[in-house]
């Protein structure tokens, strides 16, 4: 009975289920992703994270799934600046939004027929400045550049 109980309880502050769904849904019409994402930033809670946080915190683990893969990308880009400023980095251990909406656009990259052309079209969006000059610097250091380490470029370099 507990354990039923604890599944079917929204954790205070959380988006309960039905509500994150709809809004993961709402990636098929893009305007009407953005006008959530955008509420979701205006919305703080106690801890002072807002419900945007929350929800790119569970987004990322359903960003497989997304079928408009670039519209959402686009959305993403459009909004990231608001959303960082919405919830910025507290410490080095927490990122705020500039980790999740990394993480999650990543994600949708990786699962596209042309992660080029996503991204580019993606930092070509306003409302995007900072987070797409962090996005290319990520980018760079996974590939070795700006004091990356990635492993195949490091045995060339010693060679």
């Amino acid at each position: 009975m507990f354990a039923y109980y604890f599944r079917q309880t929204v954790p205070e502050g959380e988006i309960p289920t039905e509500e994150f769904e709809t809004i993961v849904a709402s990636t098929e019409d893009p305007e009407q992703f953005e006008q959530y994402l955008h509420d979701l930033a205006d919305s703080h809670r106690e801890s002072g994270r807002s419900q945007a946080h929350n929800f790119l915190k569970r987004f990322k683990e359903h960003a497989t799934d997304i079928d408009h893969r670039q519209e959402v990308v686009n959305v993403l880009f459009s909004l990231s600046d608001y959303l960082i400023e919405a919830d910025p980095s507290l410490n080095s251990l927490d990122h705020g939004n500039r980790s999740h909406l990394f993480q999650t656009v990543h994600t949708i990259a990786d699962q596209a027929e042309d992660p080029s052309g996503l991204l580019k079209k993606g930092i070509r969006q306003e409302g995007s400045s900072y987070f797409a000059a962090y996005f290319i610097g990520l980018l760079l250091q996974e590939h070795g550049e700006n004091g990356g380490n990635h492993p195949s470029l490091a045995k060339t370099r010693t060679a």
